[in-house]
């Protein structure tokens, strides 16, 4: 197992509020070998196949998006998920949506750790001039949606217990009953509230030519006067400045 490479720090604001600053410029060869140890058990959970096939079929995921908005996304997502899986944070779903090729219909992941477990909205750019604290403010507004039901044509408490509950995901029994209940109340129409939730919020910032890494103290101002005012259980920020969205096919390819 190599050691973990990533470049990051913890920003503690509050018992109720964690926030990391991460820089990814390049997939070093020690970068490569730990996104290896890491890429079966983020794409296909404990299932026993190849990690030539499931580099293939990730080369296959990122290609079928092409030069769009999707693609970033998708980046951006799986190096969230790899440093979250960093951290012991357990990942209760697949990173490969259940519909081939196509996006999630509910939350961009679902986590535990201890006894808590945290709904995770994922944004990212390509715009420079774009602050981290614009694009937390646009995940946060996201999954308030999706947990209140501002737009409820897709329960996505139902899609995360799909996810938590294949055989590829040791999920404990008590959170699969967690989220079948939450996903029958969405059913019925009887929403959630923000405040009463476990929070993770990341935004990635792809730089290309313009590479600088994030200032931790400018981002920890930035995140407490944003969250002053929001409601929520506890959250975690999760703020990350990439070079290029297009290392993770190069990783994926050599």
């Amino acid at each position: 197992m190599t050691n973990n490479p990533i470049n990051y720090l913890e920003i503690k604001i509050s018992d109720k509020i964690i926030g990391y600053s991460i820089n990814i410029e390049n997939i070093e060869d020690d970068f490569a070998e730990y996104i290896d140890d890491k890429l079966i058990t983020i794409c296909r959970g404990n299932r026993d196949i190849k990690l030539s096939s499931v580099k293939t079929e990730f080369i296959n995921y990122l290609e079928a998006k092409g030069q769009s908005n999707l693609l970033q996304g998708s980046v951006s997502e799986f190096f969230i998920h790899l440093f979250l899986n960093s951290q012991d944070y357990k990942q209760e779903f697949l990173y490969f949506n259940l519909e081939e090729n196509s996006m999630k219909k509910g939350f961009d992941g679902y986590y535990s750790k201890g006894d808590k477990d945290w709904i995770l909205e994922s944004k990212s750019t390509t715009q420079i001039d774009k602050t981290h604290k614009e694009i937390i403010s646009i995940g946060y507004n996201g999954i308030k949606k999706k947990v209140e039901g501002v737009d409820s044509q897709n329960n996505p408490w139902e899609n995360a217990y799909n996810h938590a509950s294949l055989g590829a995901v040791a999920t404990k029994n008590t959170l699969l009953k967690k989220l079948s209940a939450l996903s029958e109340l969405y059913t019925e129409k009887s929403f959630g509230e923000i405040k009463d939730f476990d929070l993770m919020i990341s935004s990635t910032i792809f730089l290309e030519d313009s590479w600088n890494e994030i200032n931790t103290d400018e981002l920890k101002q930035e995140i407490i006067k944003y969250l002053e005012d929001k409601n929520y259980k506890s959250i975690i920020v999760i703020c990350l400045n990439k070079k290029s969205t297009m290392h993770l096919l190069d990783y994926l390819k050599r």
